[in-house]
Formats: structure tokens, C-alpha cells, sequence
């Protein structure tokens, strides 16, 4: 099972148009006390260069009153993003929401060289005569 996934994503890793990108999902992994899968999700990962951004509970089971991390994100370039923060529940949910913040860069726009553009459509070929 784990090999499929590391081939999915290798290929969207492989991919030039993928090099910043977002992996987030509900994985079932308690990262908040050793799970069978923790050491393999963290593996895995760390093999594509990803990271958890992820550092506060997101689930809350009322049955047996715990909290979990399960919810998680992996970015590629921690660079671009300031925090990650839960957000309160929807409706019933058990589930807490994620925030992600992204940094941005202020891109200086190139200024449009300008050119004629003739309207012929407008012309009066009678007056040129």
C-alpha cells in the first residue's frame, strides 16, 4: 500500500508545474502518540522533502473525551507559508478546521509597451482622397 502511494506521488513531484504544492487530508494517523503508521507517513514525506505544519489537535472523539492530530497538512516549501492554525468546528463536526497562511511576495508588474492601433473601422476614406 505504501509503495502505490509513493509512486503517485512521485510522479506528482516529477512533474516541474508541481514544485510548490499543498498535501492535506484527514490521514487517521495520530501524530499526537505513536500510531503503527506514524514512522511510515513521516518516512514517506520526508522522502518528497514534505513537512507537517499541523501542531495543534484537530479532532476530539466524545466518546473517550481525547483530542487527536489526525487532520494534516505537508507543504513543500515551508518558506510560503507564516502559520497553521485550527479554526472552531462546523455544524456538528468533530473536526476542527485548518488555517493556512501563505507569505507572498510583491511582484512588480511590467509595464505594457505602447503601440498604435489603427481603427480602420472608423476611418473616413472619402476625406483622404
Amino acid at each position: 500500500m505504501i509503495s502505490r502511494k509513493h509512486s503517485t506521488l512521485s510522479h506528482i513531484v516529477d512533474q516541474a508545474y508541481f514544485s510548490n504544492f499543498v498535501l492535506l487530508g484527514d490521514f487517521n494517523v495520530n501524530f499526537c502518540n505513536t500510531h503503527p503508521l506514524y514512522s511510515h507517513i513521516c518516512n514517506l514525506m520526508s522522502s518528497f522533502s514534505l513537512t507537517q505544519v499541523v501542531s495543534s489537535p484537530t479532532h476530539f472523539t466524545s466518546s473517550t473525551e481525547q483530542f487527536s492530530l489526525i487532520d494534516l497538512v505537508f507543504v513543500s516549501n515551508i518558506n510560503l507559508y507564516s502559520e497553521c492554525n485550527t479554526i472552531p468546528q462546523l455544524s456538528n463536526s468533530d473536526h476542527y478546521g485548518l488555517s493556512l497562511t501563505m507569505r507572498h511576495h510583491h511582484v512588480t508588474p511590467v509595464p505594457t509597451p505602447r503601440r498604435t492601433i489603427w481603427r480602420y473601422n472608423l476611418a473616413n476614406f472619402e476625406l483622404a482622397k
